[in-house]
């Protein structure tokens, strides 16, 4: 058995998301690197901006006439971003952008 393998124990006793994290890690995340702790700030201060009520006027975008339309526009528009969190892989992520463009356009 490969000492990969070995460290993490046996594949089938696991569930795939376990020994795919696993692989990853011992693949991917280098030991003297801190990706993880910047990931985690970065977790936090979006959270921190979803949970504060923000709209347009915060970006300096003065729309003279709103309405429900338009705010339901925007809504979904940020539904849709706020999906990217969950996204893997760069194609899933580029479609989810590709969506949120349709929703505005």
């Amino acid at each position: 058995m490969l000492p990969l393998l070995r460290s993490v124990g046996c594949l089938s006793c696991l569930p795939i998301e376990a020994s795919t994290y696993h692989l990853f890690a011992r693949l991917y995340m280098q030991p003297t690197s801190d990706d993880l702790s910047h990931d985690e700030t970065l977790s936090s201060r979006v959270a921190a901006l979803n949970m504060l009520d923000l709209g347009l006027e915060h970006l300096d975008i003065h729309v003279e006439h709103p309405s429900a339309e338009l705010d339901s526009l925007i809504k979904s528009c940020g539904e849709t971003l706020s999906q990217l969190q969950s996204c893997r892989s760069p194609g899933d992520k580029a479609a989810l952008l590709v969506s949120a463009h349709k929703i505005v356009v």
